[in-house]
């Protein structure tokens, strides 16, 4: 048995607990004489050499700020999850409403749309929170196709209108759209679809 280096109660350490070690006078010459726990002069922290203003922006000068390829820690492609997330919001343009629900007075998160999390900003968009774990959900489990049905009574998209059919279907937030268009007999519908 040993006796507490403190208290002088039994013990089978040098020091009893803990509140005995933090008490005891050989800690206390150890804080006393350290540069690096406080300075003897007063309650202020050990620092190094200061620079001098001259010296500062010499260094700010010659140092540029590396962004994107140029930096030493770029990834490129195989950045991670939340690295990507933060690219993209600082790139895209941030939306005041949810681009499904369009609702305002809502968190808006960007969202990816094919799953793949490539370096594209027209690969997300900007979700409310609600419809954010909807997408996702639905793009995880896929329990059913989504179908898009545009109505012309003529059967025929403009420009404008099929280049943003075909957008859908590549970025597969549609299985297939469809054109609903008036039949021949009174009442009937024709489905033609978009390819």
């Amino acid at each position: 048995m040993n006796k507490c280096g403190t208290c002088g109660k039994d013990c089978e350490k040098i020091y009893c607990n803990q509140k005995c070690y933090s008490k005891s006078p050989k800690l206390k010459e150890l804080a006393k004489n350290s540069k690096l726990i406080k300075n003897n002069q007063g309650n202020e922290y050990h620092k190094g050499k200061e620079h001098t203003e001259e010296t500062k922006k010499r260094i700010s000068e010659n140092t540029p700020k590396k962004i994107g390829i140029d930096n030493l820690s770029w990834k490129g492609d195989d950045v991670g999850y939340h690295a990507l997330h933060d690219w993209v919001k600082r790139r895209k343009i941030k939306s005041d409403c949810c681009e499904i629900c369009s609702r305002t007075n809502c968190r808006i998160e960007v969202a990816n749309i094919s799953g793949e999390y490539k370096r594209d900003i027209t690969d997300f968009v900007w979700l409310c929170c609600k419809c954010h774990t909807k997408f996702d959900n639905l793009k995880k489990t896929k329990p059913y196709h989504v179908i898009g049905v545009e109505a012309k009574s003529n059967g025929y998209l403009d420009q404008i209108e099929t280049e943003k059919c075909e957008w859908l279907l590549e970025n597969n937030i549609f299985s297939k759209i469809l054109i609903a268009s008036k039949g021949k007999k009174r009442g009937e519908i024709i489905y033609k679809e978009v390819k």
